[in-house]
């Protein structure tokens, strides 16, 4: 397939996706960009292949944790577990907290370093010191590196994350009702938007994997020019 083409068939899928979820296309375009040029990019600063070969098998390990949240999503939606309305809510809580720390951490965690891999520097706060490899990141708090990814222009995707929503569930601080109405137990506010909170990161996730995937599978195949797919 030839490189317009696979990018063709990337961006009709996140087309659909903003026209069915009233997305601006224009802004994730913006998105595409810059995901793409930092993939690109990595040869030309020097970055070893086997650097390369360890970003894609992580993008890789996300792909599959979407999948499992996919099957979750289709699980909570069948017929039988809607007419479990508790059931139906505890099961799209633990959903969500999935595709946060599962699924959109590990790609601000890829997206972080490879910002760092084309000499944006990123401050940690914590342990004072510029983190300057990958081998450092899993101890950065998600919360500076949400931080940093924005201040590079990826306000789309760190606004995609109901923070509030996410410590919430990761606390219990959530009382789910039998009818399957959420509860802040701090507020005593209900949750009514849980649904489109879901649906808005499942969305913006999909959209972020196609343009990564495109990227990574062209970066591989320059290296692998006569294979057909990417190297394992």
């Amino acid at each position: 397939m030839s490189e317009k083409k696979e990018s063709e068939d990337y961006t009709a899928v996140q087309k659909k996706i903003c026209e069915s979820s009233k997305i601006n296309f224009y802004e994730v375009k913006n998105l595409n960009s810059k995901i793409i040029s930092l993939i690109d990019s990595l040869k030309e600063k020097g970055v070893s292949w086997d650097m390369v070969k360890a970003q894609f098998e992580e993008f890789r390990d996300v792909e599959q944790n979407l999948d499992y949240c996919f099957k979750i999503f289709n699980l909570s939606n069948s017929p039988e577990t809607k007419q479990k309305h508790q059931e139906k809510s505890l099961l799209d809580l633990f959903l969500y907290l999935l595709l946060v720390e599962g699924v959109f951490s590990k790609l601000v965690q890829i997206i972080t370093c490879l910002l760092i891999e084309n000499d944006h520097d990123l401050y940690d706060p914590k342990r004072m010191e510029f983190i300057k490899d990958y081998s450092k990141l899993d101890k950065v708090e998600l919360f500076i590196k949400l931080q940093f990814i924005e201040i590079h222009g990826f306000n789309l995707l760190v606004n995609s994350v109901d923070r509030e929503l996410r410590n919430c569930i990761a606390h219990i601080d959530i009382m789910v009702k039998e009818d399957g109405k959420l509860v802040n137990k701090r507020t005593g506010k209900n949750i009514d938007d849980f649904k489109q909170s879901i649906s808005h990161l499942l969305d913006m996730i999909t959209m972020v994997i196609c343009v990564m995937d495109f990227a990574f599978k062209r970066k591989m195949q320059v290296r692998n020019p006569k294979s057909e797919s990417p190297a394992p």
